[in-house]
């Protein structure tokens, strides 16, 4: 079974199995409607930067194996040159061409960005944290603030929206 996996600018990963495409829309299979717009984002926010971090690492592993295809064809040439050249010598002067620093400078900079991206998905989830723990604080206090709102009582399973939208019903007339 082969998997192809294509990601596109509008934030959605399709991925090819057995010749089936499977199509996940990011943004709309994470966002949560009834929550304002930094809870209902950060899902699909973290889920795409999980996928530039995905596509990050992939660079690294492509740059490692270009510096790997270069090391490979610098040494054999030592070697044709001189069969007889010790491993360490044939290591220093491959150290010594200007390439070498080259490659590993473009290796420093694809682990710099992997190691960026991760800290963003990592701040990204500690802020989903922060936001869920507001989201129940904010229940919590419409739940309370229900029982003091004047006018008709709360209707039994009333959503958050419809409790808001009476206190700010109420708090108009004050």
């Amino acid at each position: 079974m082969s998997a192809v996996i294509e990601l596109d600018a509008s934030n959605r990963i399709t991925v090819l199995i057995s010749g089936k495409a499977v199509v996940m829309d990011v943004e709309a299979d994470t966002e949560s409607l009834d929550m304002d717009e930094d809870m209902s984002t950060v899902a699909g926010t973290i889920a795409w930067y999980t996928q530039v971090l995905a596509a990050a690492r992939q660079h690294c592993d492509l740059v490692e194996a270009r510096y790997r295809v270069w090391q490979s064809k610098q040494l054999k040439e030592y070697v044709i040159d001189d069969p007889k050249v010790a491993e360490w010598k044939a290591k220093a002067a491959l150290n010594a061409e200007p390439e070498f620093m080259e490659h590993k400078t473009a290796q420093a900079e694809a682990w710099a960005l992997v190691n960026r991206l991760d800290g963003a998905v990592k701040a990204l989830a500690v802020k989903a944290d922060m936001l869920r723990s507001r989201g129940a604080m904010l229940r919590t206090e419409i739940t309370h603030l229900d029982r003091s709102i004047p006018g008709p009582a709360a209707k039994r399973g009333e959503s958050v929206e419809g409790k808001g939208a009476r206190l700010k019903e109420h708090l108009k007339g004050d």
